[in-house]
């Protein structure tokens, strides 16, 4: 009683939390205490313990339903969580000065990786996902919520965002939450919660560098020394319960820059003919007809062909060229350069329409 009573007042291995019944048999476990004279009770044995001696209050009970778990490291999710109480200087921004973007694995619950800035915006998302993914691999899909930076604004509600594109093009698949739905990404949220908690919370950097420093200290915590209650993990540090991992893809030498066609194979858009015989498309403009002006007409995307297919009444009136398509394979760091470029137009045009909005209110 007095081994439980001991880890649950002062909690080793660097854990900034109260351990639980399943935390404390983990370390009662590790004998990480003085040495072990008796067999671990169970959890059920140290719940108890905990109750009758003032730790542990009674809560209501609620149902969970655990959910079937992906392949190790194959289905990642993503998110943002501001860095609060940081100091950042020659900045006009009055929230969001430095925001961590974390990214966790579904299958293992392991923290695969995080990026730190102080402006994410389209173009250093896209350059914050290359950079994980040089160092880590592709994994097969990212599950990500509607914010701004990964899907683009309403404005461009045409075709998809430099960060889907980018996704689209290496071959991983964007899992786009519905809005309001944070628990369609459960992993990544709890994680976020813990990170809060255990590592801003106490730490409380005040600048970037240590803000870094202590992230990084607190991965490597998660990870290798604190056990974690998922199904996939059995009460033990991810690295623990996944010591052998499978190796990722690569990125690839040469890629198709157009690939994400396919995201929007099959997709009609319906438009109404200007009085110039134009239409706008994303953001390219497109001539018709003059004197089809007023005129509503469908257009599809022929992904084969690259091209955008006009009709009227359900007949084809035109058939024109995608504009912006490159229709040739880049190498790897010409296509990254061709992304960030996309990424940052995106974000200019965003920054521009707030900008209206703003002056119009």
């Amino acid at each position: 009683m007095t081994r439980i009573l001991d880890i649950r007042d002062h909690p080793p291995a660097h854990l900034q939390r109260i351990p639980g019944p399943k935390a404390i048999q983990y370390f009662l476990q590790q004998g990480t205490t003085e040495p072990q004279h008796q067999p671990v009770p169970s959890t059920r044995t140290i719940w108890e313990v905990l109750k009758a001696n003032g730790r542990i209050v009674n809560r209501t009970a609620t149902l969970s339903h655990p959910v079937e778990r992906p392949s190790p490291l194959q289905a990642w999710e993503i998110d943002f969580k501001d860095v609060n109480g940081v100091n950042i200087p020659d900045t006009h921004k009055r929230q969001h000065l430095l925001e961590c973007l974390n990214v966790v694995d579904a299958g293992t619950s392991i923290a695969v990786d995080f990026r730190l800035h102080t402006d994410f915006n389209a173009q250093s998302v896209v350059e914050a996902l290359v950079s994980v993914f040089r160092h880590h691999g592709l994994p097969e899909s990212i599950t990500l919520d509607r914010d701004v930076r990964f899907v683009g604004s309403w404005t461009a509600r045409d075709f998809p965002s430099a960060c889907l594109r980018l996704l689209a093009c290496l071959g991983v698949n964007a899992i786009i939450c519905p809005p309001r739905t944070p628990q369609r990404k459960p992993f990544v949220e709890r994680y976020n919660g813990t990170y809060e908690r255990e590592c801003l919370q106490v730490c409380r950097p005040t600048d970037l560098a240590q803000a870094q420093a202590v992230t990084e200290q607190f991965v490597q915590h998660y990870n290798g020394e604190r056990p974690n209650q998922a199904w996939s993990c059995g009460n033990r540090p991810p690295r623990v319960a996944f010591p052998v991992l499978p190796p990722l893809r690569p990125l690839p030498d040469l890629i198709d820059p157009d690939a994400w066609l396919q995201r929007v194979a099959g997709r009609t858009y319906v438009r109404r003919i200007n009085h110039n015989g134009t239409i706008k498309l994303d953001t390219h403009v497109y001539y018709i007809k003059r004197a089809l002006a007023g005129q509503q007409v469908s257009v599809s995307v022929d992904v084969a062909n690259g091209d955008l297919v006009v009709q009227l009444h359900r007949t084809t009136v035109k058939r024109l060229p995608i504009r912006g398509l490159q229709r040739q394979r880049m190498p790897l760091e010409e296509f990254v350069t061709f992304m960030l470029e996309q990424a940052q137009s995106e974000w200019r045009r965003y920054l521009a329409h707030r900008f209206t909005l703003t002056r119009s209110a």
